[in-house]
């Protein structure tokens, strides 16, 4: 028997949404929203459907909790400037765009 599930477009292959530049990042979010403020590896993910981190550049820990996000089926929304914190979430985002503002 085969069950057919419709996917909203929006949400299908955007789990981990990256924007690298200038601050001022604009993110589309579904269901229960967190931004994440300080201590980004304290955040309970899986509670929610989307996680916004800005300034994503200051979290050393920022690859390791993108892949807890995504195994987790949680939305990310990373928006900071590119360093080796952020370029590292490159390798697993699925979305990434550069921001001139």
């Amino acid at each position: 028997m085969f069950i057919w599930y419709p996917i909203n477009s929006q949400n299908c292959f955007k789990m981990i949404h990256v924007k690298i530049g200038e601050p001022s990042y604009q993110f589309e979010t579904t269901g229960r929203t967190m931004i994440v403020i300080d201590g980004l590896m304290l955040v309970n993910y899986k509670q929610y459907d989307t996680i916004i981190v800005n300034e994503a550049h200051k979290y050393p820990n920022l690859r390791a909790f993108a892949s807890l996000c995504k195994a987790a089926n949680v939305n990310l929304k990373i928006g900071g400037f590119l360093n080796e914190h952020t370029s590292k979430v490159l390798e697993i985002a699925d979305v990434v765009e550069k921001c001139t503002e």
